[in-house]
């Protein structure tokens, strides 16, 4: 008997993104990968700030100052119109009662 299992993520496209404060961020390069969490969104200037770390563990546990240290201000437009797979976003949709990743 075949047992069905849940999705193993739910997602969607990244230009669907609209940012949202605490939304948990991947930034993935050649050499690196950095994580982050969304802190602000000027939606006059179309930037996010996110504060960005090397690892989880880290980020999570910065003081403000070192959050403050650790931020930094991103296009919106660069976000979504990036190569695929350079950035992902994760969130909790309440009316999906899901967690959602924008890729």
């Amino acid at each position: 008997m075949k047992q069905s299992l849940p999705n193993l993520a739910i997602y969607k496209d990244l230009q669907d993104y609209v940012p949202q404060y605490g939304d948990f961020v991947m930034w993935a390069g050649w050499f690196t990968t950095w994580v982050g969490v969304v802190c602000n969104y000027d939606v006059r200037t179309e930037e996010l700030a996110i504060i960005f770390s090397g690892v989880p563990f880290v980020l999570f546990t910065l003081s403000e100052d070192e959050q403050k240290q650790e931020t930094r201000r991103v296009s919106i437009d660069k976000v979504k119109n990036s190569t695929k797979g350079v950035w992902a976003v994760n969130r909790y949709e309440p009316k999906e009662n899901a967690t959602v990743w924008y890729i």
